[in-house]
């Protein structure tokens, strides 16, 4: 079996993310946004999210984000505590999220409490970069995942996953059963695994294992 370098997204993978925010995001604005309308096209935004641009909404989902105690309070997704455990005693784990440099705390807290000692690395990316934190350094997760030499990366976002191939990564694991990853056809190199059961084993077949 070959120790492998894998690269973990963190929201909707690792913590059950988006029901929450999309929850409170509507009792915060009045709106009607369900997990479907999540990473729409920005000129579809105005009308779901209640803005005129994307920056709008950026700013209005940091603002939910911000709130104390607000990250840290959200739960491991279902199997992923074992799951973690078990590939940590094995490969080399790194967490490479979308999530914005303001949430460090917030993901270490959870990391330490469900994870603890799992990962080698926490890398955050600002994918969705607020123009007003000036001092938040945007990185694409392709980038991220040369720099730790990734084999594979778990994600449960598709363009993420495109990315990270075109930049010379084997693998990708499109994680989760969601509106947003699903697709008729996959690219060469991506597989589609619903949950952390599915996950593990595509892992062993990659590492040699199975």
């Amino acid at each position: 079996m070959k120790r492998l370098v894998i690269a973990i997204d963190c929201d909707d993978v690792l913590t059950d993310t988006l029901p929450q925010v999309t929850k409170d995001f509507n009792q915060t604005y009045g709106t009607r946004v369900g997990l479907e309308h999540m990473y729409l096209d920005h000129n579809e935004i105005a009308a779901v999210f209640g803005v005129k641009t994307g920056q709008e909404a950026i700013q209005r989902f940091h603002a939910i984000y911000r709130r104390k105690g607000y990250y840290e309070a959200l739960k491991p997704i279902k199997g992923a505590e074992d799951a973690i455990r078990q590939l940590a005693q094995n490969h080399e784990l790194h967490v490479v999220t979308g999530r914005q440099s303001f949430l460090e705390d917030a993901t270490l807290y959870t990391l330490d409490t469900y994870f603890p000692g799992m990962f080698k690395s926490v890398e955050h990316t600002n994918y969705y970069k607020d123009d007003n934190e000036t001092t938040a350094i945007q990185r694409s997760k392709a980038e991220v995942c040369l720099q730790i030499g990734a084999d594979i990366l778990i994600d449960d976002h598709v363009v993420h996953g495109e990315d990270v191939l075109k930049a010379g990564v084997r693998e990708v694991i499109l994680f989760g059963d969601y509106p947003w990853n699903k697709r008729d056809k996959l690219v060469p190199g991506m597989v589609h695994c619903k949950n952390w059961q599915e996950t593990l084993k595509q892992v062993r077949v990659i590492s040699g294992a199975e």
